[in-house]
């Protein structure tokens, strides 16, 4: 089987892998956040997804993830470790492996995406994590509907 694979939650799901080994056992949430979360934890939203035409059959999608981590309210007071906090995200998720495409024997194939536009500041009682992820994709077109055109067009490209 060949072809991309890449979802909606391709880029949400890899955030979520890269923050487990530093969470710690402290739950993390995604859109489907439970009501009456405990601190300390994690709320992973991705809350817009642009796509931008290039070049032949290649696109470039955009994907904005927001990353809030609420600690437990005692820990507010302690600035040495919200900065801690906010060095540790940035160094996390300044480069995830995003599910890409399956190769040939049907495993998934993971690729590095590097963050851009990162930013980490804190709003009211948590630290929200802000970047960018771009993936240049390219259009998956069955060999055979190529064929098929350029017979058509009596191969003239």
């Amino acid at each position: 089987m060949s072809g991309a694979i890449v979802t909606h939650d391709a880029v949400s799901g890899a955030v979520v892998r890269a923050l487990v080994p530093i969470a710690a056992g402290q739950p993390i949430y995604d859109e489907r956040m439970l009501q009456d979360f405990n601190e300390p934890c994690f709320f992973v939203i991705e809350p817009s997804v642009t796509e931008e035409k290039q070049l032949d059959r290649y696109w470039m999608y955009e994907h904005k993830i927001e990353v809030s981590y609420f600690p437990k309210p005692q820990a507010m007071t302690d600035r040495r470790l919200l900065s801690e906090w906010r060095q540790l995200l940035f160094s996390t998720l300044r480069k995830i492996d995003v599910d890409a495409y399956m190769d040939s024997e049907g495993k998934i194939v993971r690729l590095p995406v590097r963050a851009h536009a990162a930013e980490c500041r804190w709003i009211e009682d948590h630290l929200v994590y802000y970047a960018n992820y771009r993936l240049r994709c390219r259009e998956v077109v069955d060999e055979g509907v190529i064929m098929q055109k350029l017979i058509e067009n009596q191969n003239i490209k």
